[in-house]
């Protein structure tokens, strides 16, 4: 069941930068969203082993970009362990 939810949460993510980044380049290429997908992956991996906000919110911030997540991937992720300072921070980024 877990992996099924990974699976689905990782099949409906979709990435998108920020909005000064989305000017310039309104299409994210292949390797954006793959990174988006790895990333999501990543912070519930090391989420669910214990690892704490302060690394989590590093590896977003050096991510880079805001991930455009719907109502169901949010509340999988919240469901998975994820506080909610650091789903904060994957769609608002940290500019905000």
């Amino acid at each position: 069941m877990r992996n099924l939810l990974v699976i689905i949460l990782m099949f409906l993510l979709i990435a998108s930068c920020n909005s000064d980044t989305k000017e310039s380049n309104p299409t994210l290429s292949d390797e954006k969203v793959k990174a988006g997908k790895e990333l999501i992956e990543e912070l519930i991996k090391l989420s669910e082993g214990g690892i704490g906000d302060t690394v989590l919110l590093a590896k977003i911030e050096r991510f880079g970009a805001v991930l455009a997540l719907t109502s169901n991937e949010l509340i999988v992720l919240k469901k998975r362990g994820l506080s909610d300072r650091v789903i904060k921070k994957l769609v608002t980024g940290f500019n905000k």
